[in-house]
């Protein structure tokens, strides 16, 4: 788990490799700026119990193009998705 930096329950930084990532279990708040910038991410896997996305969390991840959010998500936070070709293409379960 060292990709992810982790602050109690939320997930405030990413550094791994990119390609599919998967959140861990327990996160329940994925930080502003968490995935900014990151262009060789392409898919997330948000768990259920994730409650918020915050603002530009995923913004310019130019790669990103699938991500699928549980119902457990009330907020979305501002541009959490600007720039990414997922932006209009959102799926939830």
């Amino acid at each position: 788990m060292n990709e992810f930096k982790i602050e109690g329950t939320t997930l405030a930084g990413y550094a791994g490799n990119g390609g599919t990532v998967v959140i861990p279990e327990g996160v329940t708040t994925i930080g502003h700026y968490a995935f900014y910038d990151c262009p060789s991410l392409t898919e997330v896997v948000v768990p259920d119990g994730v409650t918020t996305i915050g603002n530009y969390a995923f913004c310019d991840c130019k790669g990103l193009t699938e991500v699928v959010i549980p119902d457990s998500v009330t907020t979305i936070g501002y541009c959490a998705f600007l720039g990414c070709p997922c932006e209009k293409n959102i799926k939830r379960r």
